[in-house]
């Protein structure tokens, strides 16, 4: 039986081989069908219609190029995408491959609100990652599947900012609104310091620390709404749930990194 296991077990070689196999007329890899294959074979064994949101964001090669790098995100463009997709599927069931760095927290709003208004039952597939805005998403599932390897990530909010030298950097809201903390904390009780802090505050657009407010407050109220109403509906404390979920996954100062990696085995503690 182990042997037999084994021999059914899916490896980077197996696929390789199966890929491989599949040729187009030219000699090219057609890598299409391969996966229109696996995707019946999926259909097949669970009886439910399954699509596929996933970007090629492990490929190095596509950040060396910044329209390939913005072309991997979650934006509001994949929404009508995603409601093609889906317009011609029957039932009130779907299974979701999900694999993607994140984007657009509104994006990700979006495309929950496609799947949510003509599916009851939804699951969440990741073979590799869902990180970020893909991570609120598969958060509004009743169920997410993963395999030991597979992670999720924090959903704390980033700001594209200018690093001062001509070029951007990605910044976690929460380190702006800690920043002004700081300074707040230093103008009333730490004088020595309240210039140093208040010199690095005034250097923020105006508006950007009520921006950071917002942000972290969308992304909070917008997947703990989503588990309470899916993944924990009927739970006779839904919202208690969500809410201790959420506040783990939104928390930078925890994680220290928007690229930590969240597993199955950390998220069967919460």
């Amino acid at each position: 039986m182990e042997g037999q296991e084994q021999e059914r077990a899916i490896t980077w070689s197996s696929v390789k081989l199966e890929l491989n196999s599949a040729r187009k007329p030219d000699g090219q890899i057609d890598y299409d069908k391969v996966r229109r294959r696996k995707l019946a074979a999926i259909e097949a064994y669970t009886g439910r219609p399954v699509i596929t949101y996933a970007t090629d964001f492990l490929n190095s090669r596509n950040f060396q190029i910044p329209e390939a790098a913005s072309g991997l995100q979650v934006t509001p463009a994949d929404m009508e995408g995603l409601a093609e997709v889906v317009k011609g599927l029957d039932g009130d069931a779907l299974d979701l491959i999900l694999h993607s760095p994140g984007g657009s927290p509104e994006a990700a709003e979006s495309i929950v609100s496609v799947i949510r208004q003509k599916f009851t039952s939804v699951r969440v597939l990741i073979p590799v990652m869902a990180k970020s805005a893909a991570t609120m998403i598969a958060l509004s599932a009743n169920e997410i599947l993963l395999p030991q390897s597979a992670e999720l990530g924090p959903i704390d909010p980033q700001f594209l900012l200018s690093d001062g030298r001509g070029g951007q950097r990605m910044t976690p809201a929460q380190t702006i609104i800690d920043e002004v903390a700081r300074a707040q904390h230093a103008v009333q009780n730490q004088q020595s310091d309240a210039m140093l802090w208040l010199s690095q505050v005034q250097t923020l657009p105006p508006g950007l620390y009520q921006e950071c407010l917002n942000a972290v407050a969308l992304s909070k109220n917008l997947v703990g709404k989503w588990l309470e109403s899916y993944m924990f509906a009927g739970e006779s404390d839904a919202a208690g749930i969500a809410k201790g979920i959420v506040d783990y996954l939104a928390d930078h100062n925890r994680f220290l990194s928007h690229g930590r990696r969240v597993d199955i085995n950390t998220l069967a503690l919460k």
